[in-house]
């Protein structure tokens, strides 16, 4: 039987009563002063009937009938008894929302994780395929290099082989540079030698001259006598003369013939210090050669060793790819399922919201205690009405949404301003219109199509809830 029920239940009962009470009162059994006490207990009945369990029955309203005073105390302890469950269903059913809220909040922060995690997940996903691809993309580079490396190796080779054989005709031509060197010292000499000769040619025809002159002068002293002789003497001073020339000729390309020799001798020997620098400068191109031979041999080694630790860590990446799009996929599952039970959560806790308005729909007598419970989880109703409002475009007047003071704890703070001046109600009055005014923002921007702004609203309705809630629980502890 529900709680209506019951208070209709009383209201029927009272009705019988009265009626009994009315067919004993034309008998006349009844006396004019309990007529009076049934009518103020048909009074409480009809104010009952419409729902409300905050009013009484006055005893000292009553006559002495002992009857009538047990009656009234009967009704009274049953309207206390049922305004008593109501209000403990109607506390219970808040706790219910309170305890399905928090959970709540704690499903929304795990989404929230979870997508991010989703999203880190699939980014990790991503880095590691690429890197996969990079590891698969270095072995193959590593490959064509251990290629390359052969390759330079054996250009190296070649390289080193032909500087040798370079080496070996450098040498021959130096040789042969020793040998032109050794031959042109003896042509020097040689032309040396001419030019002595030369010299003692010169001096025999000088004095070939000298002795013609000389017999010219007997024969012009001998007349006649002596022209015979003239004509000998003239024809040797001639003959001199022809071979004074020619030794001056001869002199003169012996001259030529040994300044060649010399220059000769110079290029020669200029040659042959080339020859013997580049053959120098060779013996440094094979040592280079052979360390870099050395060292194209090791790294080739070493290529060859990197190569299948490549292939294997590129398989192990591709593996590793594998188990996180596998990871990826449980994570968007869990994320699909925790979304899914918020969803059922959420439904939930508007069916209890929806039995928890039925329950206050009657009038009940509530301590501040009380009405700060039921405020709180008001409020975090309201968190839920816009969270539905965003997600599944619930409508919600901007006006409504935005009323601090329609709303029970609004109701409360504005009567108890008017009866007390504690400094915790005055506290409590910023965060709470700043509350509303945040849900009528959010209901704006919702209405407007500005959704990412309307969860903006929200995010600071979650923040500034936790913190009504703890001054809320903190005047609950004065009250």
């Amino acid at each position: 039987m529900t709680l209506e029920g019951a208070v209709i239940s009383i209201t029927d009962v009272a009705k019988k009563v009265t009626y009994m009470f009315n067919r004993n009162k034309q008998f006349n059994h009844v006396t004019r002063p309990l007529e009076l006490d049934f009518a103020i207990i048909n009074d409480l009945l009809d104010v009952i009937e419409t729902g409300d369990l905050s009013q009484r029955i006055s005893l000292s309203d009553l006559g002495t009938s002992p009857q009538m005073q047990e009656l009234a105390k009967r009704v009274n302890s049953l309207i206390d008894n049922y305004e008593s469950a109501l209000k403990d269903t109607a506390q219970g059913l808040t706790k219910v929302i309170s305890a399905t809220f928090e959970e709540l909040k704690v499903l929304r922060g795990q989404n929230d994780g979870f997508a991010q995690q989703v999203e880190q997940v699939k980014q990790i996903t991503v880095a590691v395929n690429s890197t996969a691809k990079s590891i698969e993309s270095v072995a193959l580079s590593t490959s064509e290099i251990a290629n390359s490396a052969q390759d330079a190796k054996n250009s190296s080779d070649i390289g080193v082989a032909n500087v040798r054989s370079m080496i070996t005709e450098i040498e021959s031509i130096e040789t042969s540079f020793n040998e032109l060197r050794a031959g042109n010292a003896q042509q020097k000499e040689y032309v040396l030698q001419i030019g002595q000769i030369t010299d003692i040619i010169r001096q025999i025809a000088s004095q070939t001259n000298l002795l013609a002159l000389n017999a010219a002068i007997e024969s012009a002293r001998a007349g006649d006598a002596g022209r015979g002789f003239a004509v000998v003497a003239q024809e040797v001073r001639k003959l001199a003369e022809q071979t004074q020339t020619a030794v001056q000729d001869i002199s003169d390309k012996v001259s030529n013939l040994t300044e060649h020799a010399l220059k000769t001798t110079l290029q020669v020997e200029s040659l042959s210090d080339s020859t013997d620098t580049v053959a120098a400068k060779a013996s440094m191109v094979i040592e280079s050669l052979d360390k870099l031979t050395t060292s194209i041999t090791v790294t080739e080694h070493q290529v060859e060793n990197i190569a299948p630790v490549t292939e294997e860590q590129s398989a192990t990446f591709e593996e590793l790819a594998a188990t996180i799009d596998d990871v990826a996929t449980l994570y968007t599952s869990t994320v699909e399922y925790s979304v899914e039970s918020t969803e059922k959560l959420r439904e939930i806790g508007l069916l209890v919201e929806g039995m928890r308005k039925n329950a206050l729909h009657f009038k009940v007598n509530l301590t501040p205690s009380e009405v700060i419970s039921l405020s709180i989880t008001d409020h975090q109703l309201w968190i839920w009405r816009i969270d539905s409002m965003i997600s599944s475009n619930e409508f919600i007047e901007p006006n409504v949404a935005g009323d601090f003071h329609g709303c029970r704890l609004g109701k409360w703070l504005d009567a108890e301003q008017l009866l007390s001046e504690r400094s915790e109600l005055k506290q409590i009055l910023p965060s709470h219109t700043e509350f509303h005014s945040l849900a009528q923002s959010a209901v704006t921007a919702k209405n407007s199509g500005q959704n990412e702004e309307a969860k903006k609203y929200l995010e600071l309705m979650y923040k500034l809830s936790d913190h009504m809630v703890v001054m809320l629980k903190e005047l609950q502890k004065t009250c």
